[in-house]
């Protein structure tokens, strides 16, 4: 008799300790979740912010007259999906997922494509596009963006450093980031475009 209750008293114990464990597994599941879904809400926050700076920026050039890259500019990173600018009637200005970097420009109808760097492990990515008859462009070289913004500020700011106070004219260039930039290769000048085929991302 003393036997059996005791079992009966060990089972109990063990069915609680159980319960007690599970329901700390499923609030530390929830913890996890929440905590997920404010960082991609944070995420998604950040990156709508550099897409409204990005084509603020973009339409102060079209304003003054500068014509961009027929075709999409990518700022390609190492680490980072790369962002894809698209400068047409409603411009386009988005990070995407490198594996479906090349569906994104073929159901955009993109034809053409300018990079920023050819980075060895984009080259996959470039040698895909030109097999699905996309014209491949590159910077000749890296400092051309720094060039660009350069001349903005002399062209364009240059009378508010001298003292004039008319500022209908100048343009706010904002701070570095993969969105400003993929906006800025656009309006490279064409000089500093390389066309790049197949036999040369092959080499």
């Amino acid at each position: 008799m003393t036997e059996a209750v005791t079992k009966k008293t060990e089972k109990s114990g063990t069915a609680k300790k159980t319960t007690k464990e599970g329901v700390k597994e499923k609030r530390a599941k929830d913890s996890r979740k929440r905590a997920n879904e404010e960082a991609m809400l944070e995420q998604k926050a950040k990156e709508e912010a550099l897409n409204n700076e990005a084509l603020d920026f973009y339409r102060q050039l079209r304003e003054r007259g500068l014509t961009p890259f027929d075709g999409a500019s990518i700022d390609f990173h190492r680490k980072r999906d790369p962002v894809v600018f698209i400068p047409k009637e409603n411009p386009v200005i988005t990070a995407v997922k490198k594996e479906e970097l090349l569906n994104f420009l073929v159901k955009n109808n993109i034809h053409r494509v300018l990079v920023d760097a050819l980075f060895p492990s984009r080259v996959p990515l470039l040698q895909s596009s030109l097999e699905h008859g996309i014209e491949v462009y590159a910077l000749r070289r890296p400092s051309a963006l720094a060039g660009f913004k350069a001349m903005l500020e002399r062209r364009y700011n240059k009378q508010k450093q001298d003292g004039n106070n008319n500022d209908n004219n100048c343009i706010e260039i904002p701070r570095k980031n993969d969105f400003i930039d993929a906006v800025a290769l656009a309006f490279t000048r064409p000089k500093f475009h390389r066309w790049i085929d197949l036999r040369y991302v092959e080499c």
